[in-house]
């Protein structure tokens, strides 16, 4: 397992510093740098702030060298002793070496709000996740001091939220969602087991659409959650409007149209039978457009001539876009739907392209090939000649 870093200077050795800790102790620099590391890495692990509890004898027992060794130390201004305090502490701590313990102090303060939740849930028999689901059903945010979660405090600490109950569990709360609600550590403790009108504490922070519960007898029960009517809708607090009511067709129109369309329906007339008594929904538009039963009745007979369909044209293909129907009346369909391109056969191929330039240097890649071909087949000649005689 991979201990902390410490950042340590590559030219410690030749710092002015250094060089006078050498002259005052009479000590080589090896020496002096390594007493000066393990002062530094025991003070990283060890200190919160720079400042630890240590007298010169325990220093000595700890990091090596003597009395006379860490008074030079603090001669030159790397080291502060309190002999009174029974103290020393390091001069630029904040600067050069607060880092891990900036790290070991965040983890321990993670490990001990960790704790404090676990407890806390077993406490009020709640489930592991009771305090998430809250936190985030609210914001993460205190509903009576307004505080969130991880905001900065004095001392350098950072707003822990707690599950509070409105109602005591000792006043007869449950655990139920409307009795649980997020409060911060100084807020949860202020009220404790009482009711909040026996505190000085309200609810004023909440998120939009929830709404305080009042009892009959004036004191609060609990918060209330926005309803939403189906699942998947963006939770902004509105309900959709209700579903507009489907338009009814004129029956007599309905019955006008579908006679004429039944009325020879088949390949010859190139449309497909209507069976259903009910009309399509592309049908219900359209018969309320003035005009429109009218000119559907004149083109239903010329579909007839109508040889740009391949299949049969069926009702709501007729009653779906509304220039269909003056389509067939002005003749637009009456050509046959021929394709622009048809099938290329192996004659109707393009020729290849060929490029100039690049057949000019193939030749030449070919030419100097069979050189060098001919070139080794004479050399090869030769040397057989010579191995025969």
């Amino acid at each position: 397992m991979a201990g902390e870093w410490l950042a340590i200077d590559i030219g410690l050795p030749d710092k002015p510093e250094v060089q006078e800790l050498i002259d005052m102790t009479g000590q080589p620099v090896e020496y002096v740098c390594f007493r000066l590391y393990r002062l530094w890495s025991w003070a990283a692990v060890h200190c919160a702030d720079g400042t630890a509890r240590m007298t010169i004898p325990r220093l000595s027992r700890t990091c090596g060298g003597d009395d006379a060794f860490w008074r030079a130390v603090a001669a030159v201004g790397w080291l502060e002793i309190d002999e009174t305090a029974a103290t020393v502490a390091v001069p630029g701590w904040d600067r050069r070496f607060s880092q891990a313990a900036k790290a070991r102090r965040e983890v321990a303060e993670r490990v001990r709000e960790h704790r404090d939740r676990s407890a806390e849930n077993k406490r009020l028999g709640l489930h592991a996740n009771a305090r998430e689901t809250v936190l985030k059903r609210f914001g993460r945010q205190c509903v009576y001091c307004g505080a969130k979660e991880g905001q900065s405090m004095m001392g350098g600490r950072r707003v822990s939220l707690h599950v509070d109950h409105v109602v005591p569990i000792a006043a007869g709360g449950t655990n139920d969602d409307e009795n649980l609600v997020p409060a911060c550590k100084v807020c949860n403790l202020h009220k404790g087991d009482r009711r909040l009108e026996e505190t000085s504490l309200d609810i004023r922070f909440l998120p939009e659409g929830f709404e305080v519960v009042v009892g009959n007898d004036g004191r609060v029960t609990g918060v209330t959650r926005p309803r939403y009517q189906r699942r998947g809708e963006e939770r902004t607090g509105e309900h959709p409007p209700p579903p507009r009511e489907a338009a009814q067709p004129d029956q007599a129109a309905w019955a006008k149209l579908r006679a004429a369309w039944n009325d020879g329906a088949g390949q010859e007339a190139r449309r497909r039978p209507w069976k259903p008594l009910q009309p399509p929904d592309e049908a219900v538009g359209r018969l309320v457009e003035p005009g429109w039963l009218e000119e559907a009745l004149e083109a239903i007979p010329r579909l007839r001539a109508c040889r740009y369909f391949k299949t049969w044209v069926g009702l709501p293909q007729f009653c779906g876009k509304p220039a269909f129907v003056r389509k067939v009346l002005d003749g637009s369909y009456d050509d046959v739907n021929e394709p622009k391109i048809g099938p290329r056969g192996p004659d109707d191929r393009a020729p290849p392209r060929v490029d100039p330039s690049f057949e000019a240097a193939r030749a030449a890649t070919l030419a100097r090939e069979q050189a060098r071909r001919e070139a080794e087949h004479r050399r090869l000649d030769e040397l057989a000649a010579r191995e025969a005689s």
